[in-house]
């Protein structure tokens, strides 16, 4: 997940045999904890959830937070 603005970026990988969900903030905003832990939920089976984060520090603050 991350912020948005660079399209396709984490959303153009949702599909089959690729990514489950992705979690977008606002144009070059990160997304916030509640929309992060909201989609953690969403996709976490038994198996748990592995998330791929951007390395900017907003996005690895809150998906810090939210896991």
């Amino acid at each position: 997940g991350g912020g948005s603005g660079h399209e396709p970026a984490q959303s153009g990988y949702v599909g089959a045999g690729m990514l489950t969900a992705a979690i977008c903030g606002d144009v070059f905003t990160s997304p916030h904890v509640t929309s992060i832990l909201a989609g953690i939920r969403a996709v976490t089976g038994p198996k748990g959830c592995l998330l791929i984060v951007t390395n900017y520090t907003g996005d690895r603050l809150n998906f810090g937070l939210a896991a």
